[in-house]
């Protein structure tokens, strides 16, 4: 898998000249939940994250995306600036085992609080109209269940934003035909990734 990935990304990277980071290749390739070191253009280290494979049932999964719509966007544009979010970015990496230790825990109120940690370091390095959006969708989902978080997926400007909650169905019901309940499928058919 790690191969087929890597080049996955040589062929945007080098091949297609954009200015993107290795990580959703390897997200969308190994599925389920993973923790990736990267280190440049080299081939990340992998772990397997342990979950809860309730969470691979519509029924038991605690991730809902919700379509926040925004424009079209080109992502290798977004992401032109981010070697000036260095120390940013390092602020992301330190939740980085604290998720782990909740999604080992099934907490996923916990989980919750440390996306929405994530999302609050995040808009710092996409300073954009659409982030207005993104705490609107966090503001309604948590007008049903207070622990609820989320962020927005993606290199920013659109797209979809991932909410964790107890109580997705409730997050469904509120969001309407803009919500689709997430699966975390291990063998990569349906991920949910955490970024």
């Amino acid at each position: 898998i790690s191969e087929l990935c890597y080049m996955a990304c040589q062929a945007e990277i080098e091949w297609c000249g954009r200015n993107i980071g290795l990580q959703d290749q390897f997200h969308a390739g190994y599925g389920g939940m993973n923790k990736f070191i990267f280190n440049g253009m080299a081939p990340p280290s992998h772990q397997h994250v342990l979950y809860n494979h309730s969470w691979c049932t519509q029924e038991g999964t605690p991730f809902v995306l919700i379509r926040a719509g925004g424009k079209e966007h080109d992502s290798s544009l977004q992401l032109k600036g981010a070697v000036s979010f260095t120390s940013i970015y390092e602020n992301l990496l330190s939740l980085v085992d604290p998720v782990i230790c909740a999604i080992n825990k099934e907490d996923i109120a916990e989980m919750a609080f440390i996306v929405g940690e994530s999302w609050e370091i995040k808009k710092k390095t996409t300073i954009s109209t659409f982030n207005n959006t993104v705490d609107q969708i966090i503001d309604m989902a948590q007008s049903v269940d207070p622990k609820a978080n989320g962020k927005l997926l993606g290199s920013g400007g659109g797209g979809f934003v991932l909410l964790i909650s107890n109580y997705p169905d409730r997050l469904l019901k509120l969001f309407g035909d803009k919500a689709l309940s997430v699966c975390v499928d291990a063998n990569g058919t349906r991920s949910g990734v955490i970024t």
